[in-house]
């Protein structure tokens, strides 16, 4: 940077705002001042005048007086001028909450009579005339209605879901109306005194002569180097704000409030915490990443990452040397790429969050699984304005859940294994038609099956595996999530026309832990002596009795009541068809009589679906196979 970009100039809140109408750069973020930031600014600002105020004095002028008061540097702002406009670049949030305080002041100078020569020499650093009209120094864009009302003493009318910064503005300076009355005062509600004047008079001169600010212009071209290190001390930028001013300052300020107004249309739509940065770092991942390591590069401030080798070579907004070509490339991914990536982001979540059956697996994955990788597949899967988007989403979704099963049920999922292979499979499924999403999820599936069990596998469907997992190896969660599947599997052949596992049952039989209508893991085979005398000995009871076909999920309360029960009574505990699911009823002989929706399943798809007066071994081991059988359907 060469030493003549950067002109620093210091002054006083006087010279601030003496003369200047700020305009707050597109850079910046909302008004997001809260009461911590603004009484620490006012506990600063008076720690030095209570220091300075004399408890006695000889009734010197208030500005005879101040003079005796030292400097108080307050911080840096930074600005840029264009084509006559000064913008602020770093600062907005202080010099946002000290134009709060000289509309406070303002309404106390009225308020004791204080000479108009004063009144008028705050107003004028409030606002003041411009070649537009009548401007408030901090009033540009949606400050000004807000700083309006205050100014004229009256309280905003707004909807504080919608205008963060009106909302901040009104509520800040009730906090700033309340302090200043106690500090200066004592009370809230001040009587008109001399001793109580003169401290305002002597305050607002103090305000106004001794506070300091080292202001820094700088030229166009530094303001997104500048911004990103140098930002608000009071609440720290998140990388997607400093993303957002390094690539729409490339482009020339006149060009830039359609491009602003797209980013905000979109971006701004992220709201819930962390989500904007959430969708960057996933679509940088989902574009670039090819390994969990590269991943790893955009968990931190990716907005520096990218203009780094080998991502700025292949992201044309970060050009250095070419800046027409960078500047299109901006205003290109703002109009093609952020829109469509962003839109497709926000309906996969949405899909993740609420069940529609014809994406039904997006929500498997994330609301019952917290599988949320699958975003990353599917950002990688689909290219810009995708005309195969819905096919590319069920069948990424619906691989993915696959994988992550069979991976369970094979004894095979580790967490950290996992997301590397999903890595590969991104990079296998880049580019590639959902034809062939198949293949690639398959063979890796087999890959990490064979390296978790050091085996050699032909199939993802192995009954031997099949069989040795259960309660005892795999998480309640996975247990509630694979039953939950195959009593939907069931509902849906049994009674389609009544669709009686919608979102609500479903959340229930696999996230809902609550004791009215959360589902809990229950064993067919209490420990009691009728049913250990169906096995050798107590280690092979144990072993067996967590085996898949001996459990079952019931509602509530259901699972204590039954517990050490014979057979004989649970199955009456099984046929209260509001805590119950169609999978334990079907034990019932009672259930089995002239149900057309039972014989569907042996028909149809050949399951051998029967009841059981007496639940020992044999049993076991056959609903064991009844359930591997129907895996098989279910995850064809």
């Amino acid at each position: 940077m060469s030493g003549h970009d950067i002109s620093p100039s210091h002054q006083n809140l006087d010279g601030v705002f003496a003369s200047t109408n700020y305009r707050v750069d597109f850079y910046q973020r909302e008004y997001k001042w809260e009461k911590p930031q603004v009484q620490q600014l006012l506990d600063d600002i008076f720690f030095k005048f209570d220091q300075t105020y004399p408890e006695k004095t000889d009734r010197q002028s208030g500005k005879s007086l101040v003079q005796e008061f030292p400097w108080y540097y307050l911080n840096t702002f930074i600005t840029n001028e264009d084509e006559g406009d000064v913008y602020v670049v770093d600062g907005q949030q202080r010099l946002t909450t000290l134009s709060l305080i000289l509309i406070k002041l303002r309404h106390l100078a009225e308020e004791f009579v204080l000479s108009s020569s004063l009144q008028d020499w705050v107003r004028s650093r409030i606002a003041g005339p411009s070649g537009e009209g009548y401007k408030f120094r901090m009033g540009h864009g949606k400050r000004a209605e807000p700083m309006e009302a205050l100014f004229e003493g009256e309280r905003p009318d707004y909807d504080p879901a919608d205008r963060l910064t009106v909302a901040n503005i009104i509520s800040n300076y009730e906090e700033i109306s309340d302090y200043l009355d106690e500090r200066l005062f004592g009370e809230e509600a001040p009587e008109v005194n001399f001793d109580d004047a003169h401290r305002l008079k002597t305050f607002t001169y103090y305000f106004l002569y001794r506070l300091v600010l080292v202001r820094l212009d700088v030229q166009q071209t530094d303001v997104p180097m500048v911004f990103e290190v140098i930002n608000d001390r009071g609440v720290r930028l998140d990388p997607h704000e400093i993303l957002k001013g390094k690539l729409l300052g490339r482009i020339d300020k006149a060009e830039v409030p359609p491009y602003n107004e797209t980013w905000e249309d979109y971006v701004g739509t992220l709201d819930a915490e962390d989500e904007a940065d959430s969708f960057f770092r996933t679509y940088l991942k989902s574009r670039f990443a090819e390994s969990r390591d590269e991943g790893r590069t955009f968990d931190g401030d990716y907005q520096r990452v990218i203009y780094d080798e080998p991502y700025s070579s292949q992201l044309p907004f970060t050009q250095r040397e070419n800046r027409p070509k960078a500047v299109q490339g901006v205003k290109e991914f703002v109009r093609e790429e952020l829109t469509y990536y962003v839109d497709l982001y926000r309906r996969v979540q949405h899909l993740a969050n609420n069940l529609d059956e014809e994406f039904a697996h997006v929500y498997y994955n994330g609301r019952l699984n917290d599988m949320n990788m699958q975003v990353l597949l599917i950002l990688a899967a689909c290219e810009r304005h995708d005309e195969r988007e819905d096919e590319k989403i069920q069948r990424v979704a619906y691989e993915f859940d696959r994988f992550y099963t069979l991976l369970q049920l094979n004894n095979a999922y580790d967490s950290n294994r996992f997301n590397d292979f999903v890595y590969l499979i991104r990079n296998d499924i880049e580019g590639a038609d959902p034809e062939g999403y198949r293949d690639v999820f398959e063979e890796r599936l087999l890959e990490m099956i064979n390296e978790q069990r050091d085996a050699e596998q032909a199939s993802p469907f192995s009954y031997a595996s099949f069989r040795q997992v259960g309660y005892q190896n795999l998480n309640t969660r996975f247990l509630r999530y694979f039953l939950g599947r195959v009593e939907k599997f069931i509902a849906n052949v049994a009674s389609p026309e009544e669709n009686n596992v919608g979102e609500s049952k479903m959340y229930n039989l696999v996230r809902n832990t609550g004791s009215v209508n959360g589902h809990h893991v229950e064993h067919i085979l209490s420990r009691n002596d009728e049913n250990m005398s169906f096995f050798e000995d107590e280690e092979e009871f144990e072993q067996e009795r967590n085996r898949l076909g001996g459990l079952l999920l019931l509602r509530g309360e259901d699972n204590e009541k039954s517990g050490p029960e014979p057979y004989s009574k649970k199955l009456k505990t099984y046929m209260n068809r509001a805590g119950t699911t169609n999978w334990s009823q079907s034990l019932n002989p009672d259930v089995h009589h002239n149900n057309s929706g039972l014989d569907r399943l042996k028909e149809d798809y050949n399951l051998n679906v029967k009841p059981y007066e007496t639940f020992d071994k044999e049993a076991l081991h056959e609903r064991t196979r009844l359930l591997f059988e129907m895996t098989k359907i279910i995850w064809s």
